[in-house]
């Protein structure tokens, strides 16, 4: 059963954060920040909910909190 997202933004954000692998992690972390980019540019334009704004926001600090950790971890040879 295909899980139910209730943002459009959710599905690529959420297997970026499940991939651990260093080599998958970038394209991954690129799709989930192209699909959060692409909704905040609707948002920009159409009015959604306070709910969403919050959750695109939490989303983009997660995947920026993620970026510097997968960089210190390359930085330290890990």
């Amino acid at each position: 059963m295909k899980p139910h997202y209730k943002y459009s933004w959710q599905e690529q954000y959420l297997d970026a954060l499940s991939h651990t692998s260093a080599a998958t992690l970038h394209t991954k972390i690129a799709a989930a920040r192209k699909a959060l980019d692409e909704r905040v540019a609707e948002l920009l334009v159409c009015k959604g909910s306070s709910a969403e704004r919050q959750a695109v926001i939490d989303a983009l600090f997660s995947l920026r909190f993620l970026e510097l950790q997968m960089r210190r971890t390359q930085q330290s040879g890990l």
